[in-house]
């Protein structure tokens, strides 16, 4: 029978939080977002290709300040939503039910509006985010017209709570076609991939991978040029270190912190507590987890170091 549990140890990786700064920066505006948020200026937009770890971010600050359980009132400290591609009543809908509505589909726009507007104010939420957000944005083109503009608005205008909206670049669109969104939502945060398109964009790399793979349950051989790059104990991009695994890492991962996760997570499954990950390891756990991505056309692991520089060339990684 097969086994579909995780080890504990992939699940004690999975649950790691990194604080490099490339994800420090956006918490700290977050919480000073939420801090303020009974401002106008209490709105934060964070733009980053799907996989690149706003969620994780908000499960962060989420975790770290949720309320104490209360036997005689129900609180919330904050709710993610990701918002589904359907329709306003769908999305609406969708913020009911992690707010715990108990019929969040049910009346009309209006009253799931009035709902929300209410729950918010006695849960005492103090931030909403909204993750996906382009989905929900009208094919034929926005307009301050629009009814996501609206109903955004009515919503933002009338609760106490921060909201931080979140979605891939094309989101920022929301909060530039009204007057009214675009002062609420005066600070724009935009998180990159990690790539290697100069020694400083490695060096973030590299002292991204330091922070994770801290506590990682594994011996890790394949990371040779990570410890190599330790300079008095400090973190340096080195010219005469091979960087070809990283280069390889990154093309495998996109440079996505759900990628690499993943990817890592997998080389746990794959490998008993005394053994490490190497080359062919990677290989395999890129193989069973990302084989059949459209994106794939070579195995980063196998293929020649001519042809991972070229692919990630290709999509903006390297150069």
């Amino acid at each position: 029978m097969s086994n579909f549990e995780l080890k504990p140890e992939t699940i004690a990786f999975k649950k790691r939080y990194s604080m490099v700064e490339r994800y420090q920066t956006p918490i700290s505006l977050i919480e000073n977002t939420i801090k303020y948020r009974e401002l106008e200026t209490s709105g934060l937009m964070i733009v980053a290709l799907s996989g690149s770890g706003k969620s994780r971010m908000t499960e962060y600050v989420r975790e770290s300040n949720e309320y104490p359980y209360c036997a005689h009132k129900d609180h919330k400290f904050g709710i993610y939503v990701e918002a589904p591609g359907t329709s306003m009543s769908g999305f609406l809908t969708a913020i009911l039910t992690a707010l715990g509505d108990p019929k969040p589909s049910f009346g009309d726009l209006d009253s799931q509006k009035s709902r929300i507007i209410t729950l918010i104010g006695e849960l005492d939420v103090k931030v909403v985010f909204l993750d996906e957000i382009q989905v929900i944005l009208p094919s034929s083109g926005l307009l301050p017209t629009s009814k996501v503009v609206k109903i955004l608005k009515e919503l933002i205008n009338k609760t106490s709570a921060a909201w931080v909206l979140m979605g891939t670049p094309e989101a920022a669109e929301l909060i530039e076609v009204d007057t009214q969104l675009k002062d609420r939502f005066n600070r724009l945060v935009t998180i990159p991939a990690f790539g290697c398109c100069s020694n400083e964009d490695a060096l973030d790399f590299i002292e991204y991978l330091f922070d994770i793979l801290e506590s990682f349950p594994r011996k890790l051989p394949y990371f040779t040029c990570l410890n190599e790059s330790l300079v008095e104990g400090e973190i340096c991009y080195i010219d005469s270190v091979n960087y070809d695994n990283l280069l390889r890492f990154c093309l495998a991962t996109n440079g996505k912190a759900r990628g690499i996760a993943n990817l890592l997570m997998e080389c746990v499954e794959q490998t008993a507590e005394n053994k490490a990950v190497t080359r062919s390891v990677l290989s395999s756990a890129f193989n069973s987890r990302f084989k059949n991505d459209a994106n794939v056309e070579i195995d980063p692991f196998t293929a020649s170091i001519k042809k991972v520089k070229d692919e990630l060339k290709k999509r903006g990684l390297y150069a």
